[in-house]
């Protein structure tokens, strides 16, 4: 007996000290747990920072958005690279029934008294336009600004307006030029990221936008998801869908950026104020067509050969051989070119979107061309085909084919809107806002 005390007491004390080093292992645990759970001392104040930040930038965004739609009709007319290089403008010109957005490139800045933000300017007919566009803005360029618009465009009425340039005249080195000058990496990044455009749509903008490498060279994500969109295997899918929350995340850091310089604009121009003047009034255009057209016929009678002088003119400035214009290059130039298929994924886009676009082309210099052996017969399938491109989507172009020969239309071989030509521009605009037809 004394040996089987012997045997039980160690065996009792082991016992106990398992019992005992458990409880104590569970009340380390707890504690550990409570460590974890209880917020560091550093914790707690920059959660409250955080929230801050977010409620600061969130009165930013409210107090900017005000801001923008009372003086967004004071700056329709305004000449200023933001309003084609960020989004919020846009977005709430848009949002205006009174304002009609029309994109276009060096066409708007015209100096003729007849220019649509001229002749709208005091809403006679109940509503101006609200231009959107730099020189050398191309149908890529649109697409960018207007898929980034997204959901923005459904059942809103858009003009599109397009110069003969961007599908016959560019040169490679034109073409990387005039996009460089004209690229936003807000729309970019917005349209690529965009949860309205379809994927498919998405894939074959970025195959287009990759063409201009130069303006990704500072945006790595944007170039990112634009190569693997491009590329579209299972794993480059899936990249770019890991990609999608970054991307916004720099959407909404650019879109802040894009509200802070409208204010910085407002704060410049005090004097800009958000009491626009209306002026209604009946536009007699048969009156004022009129009127252009005897005012073109007394300077010809006046000074009869102006128009050689201008081709005699045009022709000494674009003597090199890469400018020679014949039927065979003609028609190879408008059979094929990124400028049509741009022009075909930007009508896609937005028509999907639900915009209600009208295109306008100012016509030819057919006088110009006639020079350059280019015969009335081959000029024609220019505007044949803008007009097929419209009509695959359901849009109207005006292509003003009746005026290729009438130099008083058109300003220069460029073929920017003369004042004549902007008051046919014009006329087509106030139909199409009205929805009548002309």
């Amino acid at each position: 007996m004394l040996g089987s005390k012997r045997q039980t007491l160690p065996a009792m004390g082991f016992e106990a000290a398992a019992t005992i080093g458990t409880v104590q292992a569970r009340r380390r645990g707890l504690q550990a747990a409570r460590v974890w759970a209880t917020p560091g001392p550093h914790l707690v104040p920059a959660i409250i920072a955080l929230l801050v930040v977010a409620l600061g930038l969130a009165a930013l965004t409210i107090y900017a958005r005000g801001k923008e739609r009372e003086f967004i009709h004071a700056l329709a007319p305004v000449q200023w690279p933001q309003k084609s290089q960020g989004r919020v403008l846009e977005e709430a010109a848009f949002q205006q029934p009174d304002l009609l957005p029309l994109y276009g490139s060096s066409e708007l800045a015209s100096r003729s008294p007849n220019v649509a933000s001229r002749m709208f300017s005091r809403y006679p007919t109940g509503f101006t336009v609200f231009p959107v566009g730099q020189a050398g803005a191309t149908p890529l360029i649109f697409l960018e600004a207007l898929g980034d618009l997204g959901s923005e465009l459904t059942g809103k009425r858009v003009v599109i307006s397009l110069t003969p340039g961007v599908f016959l005249d560019y040169t490679t080195s034109d073409d990387q030029t005039y996009y460089a000058g004209n690229f936003s990496r807000l729309h970019a990044s917005g349209l690529v990221f965009s949860p309205d455009v379809s994927l498919a749509l998405r894939q074959a903008a970025a195959r287009r936008m990759l063409s201009y490498p130069a303006t990704l060279q500072q945006s790595p994500l944007l170039r990112f998801a634009l190569e693997r969109l491009a590329d579209d295997s299972p794993l480059s899918r899936v990249l770019y869908l890991g990609a999608i929350p970054l991307g916004r995340l720099q959407n909404l850091i650019l879109e802040l950026q894009d509200h802070w310089a409208v204010l910085t604009y407002l704060k410049d121009h005090p004097a800009l104020s958000p009491d626009v003047k209306r002026q209604p009034a009946t536009i007699n255009w048969d009156r004022l067509l009129a009127e252009a057209e005897r005012e073109s016929q007394a300077r010809h009678a006046a000074a009869p050969d102006r128009t050689d002088r201008l081709l005699s003119k045009e022709r000494a400035r674009h003597i090199q051989d890469r400018y020679r214009r014949n039927d065979p290059l003609f028609l190879a130039k408008v059979g094929q070119g990124d400028g049509w298929n741009d022009l075909d994924l930007l009508l896609h886009t937005i028509t999907d979107l639900g915009a209600r676009p009208l295109i306008l082309s100012a016509p030819l210099n057919g006088r110009w061309y006639d020079r350059k052996h280019v015969s009335a017969q081959a000029r024609a399938s220019y505007y044949q085909e803008i007009v097929k491109v419209g009509a695959r989507y359901q849009v109207p172009a005006r292509v003003f084919a009746e005026h290729d020969e009438d130099t008083d239309f058109v300003a220069d071989t460029r073929s920017h809107p003369a004042d004549k030509g902007w008051l046919y521009y014009d006329q087509a605009i106030d139909a199409f806002f009205h929805q009548t037809t002309r």
